[in-house]
């Protein structure tokens, strides 16, 4: 009778071992490399420090909120000729004047065509932004920064250029 050396053991756990360990590795670079995560523009800047000054937008909002109006009142939202306007009322409805903003256009998929925009007209009731071309059809997030004296307020927005579909969040 033949007794087994039990080294097949040995062998089979180390090379599970090793096998493991070059998957892993596999995993991490396939997801680093091949598929980046694009981090979030939600308050035009990054999640640390949107969620360093969390407290701070939030209060920021509400008081906006009680004391003004922000409405998206571009009718149709196209890739070719777009003009992005909205309407900033007081409470009674009044149109305010002097308010600033800053726009940015984003893909909710990644961070290359991002698109800011700064420069505004005012047409006594209108806050309307230069006619651009979007580099891409489909989904877009605009995020609008909007200042009144000392108060400030995120406004986004959903769009898409396949279908009429605008959508506050």
């Amino acid at each position: 009778m033949k007794k087994d050396s039990g080294k097949i053991w040995a062998y089979s756990i180390t090379i599970s071992i090793i096998l493991i360990f070059f998957a892993s590795v596999a995993t991490v670079f396939i997801s680093v490399v091949k598929a980046p995560v694009a981090e979030s523009d939600l308050y035009m800047t990054n999640y640390h420090d949107a969620d360093d000054r969390a407290n701070e937008i939030i209060k920021q909002e509400v008081a906006f909120n009680k004391l003004y109006n922000i409405a998206f009142v571009t009718k149709e939202f196209q890739k070719d000729d777009l003009t992005i306007s909205y309407r900033v009322e007081d409470k009674q409805g009044r149109s305010v004047e002097g308010a600033k903003f800053t726009l940015l256009l984003t893909r909710p998929d990644n961070n290359k065509d991002d698109i800011e925009l700064g420069s505004y007209s005012y047409d006594g009731e209108i806050y309307s932004f230069e006619k651009l071309d979007l580099p891409r059809e489909g989904r877009w997030d605009l995020i609008a920064k909007v200042s009144v004296g000392e108060l400030e307020r995120f406004f986004s927005i959903k769009a898409t250029t396949l279908k009429d579909e605008i959508v506050e969040f």
